[in-house]
């Protein structure tokens, strides 16, 4: 995002810099796809789908791990 300063030079703003992420029901609803990081744990996933989260809203790595931890878990209840 671009912003003019007073005196009319571009400067170039982060706003994600400025403001930690809360995850709440809000902000992943207002999120867009392919933008949430989700930690790889068993409660990182329940918390983030428990509030509404959906794989199309991780980011490529989140969704490729979630995919591992799943075919872990798939593997581990086969194997007993």
């Amino acid at each position: 995002m671009e912003v003019t300063n007073k005196t009319n030079t571009v400067v170039e703003e982060l706003e994600v810099a400025k403001k930690p992420f809360v995850m709440n029901k809000k902000t992943i609803a207002d999120s867009l796809a392919n933008t949430i990081m989700v930690r790889n744990t068993k409660e990182g996933y329940g918390e983030y789908f428990r509030l509404g989260g959906t794989v199309a809203k991780m980011t490529t790595s989140s969704t490729k791990n979630y995919m591992g931890f799943k075919k872990k878990k798939y593997e581990e209840r086969n194997m007993n």
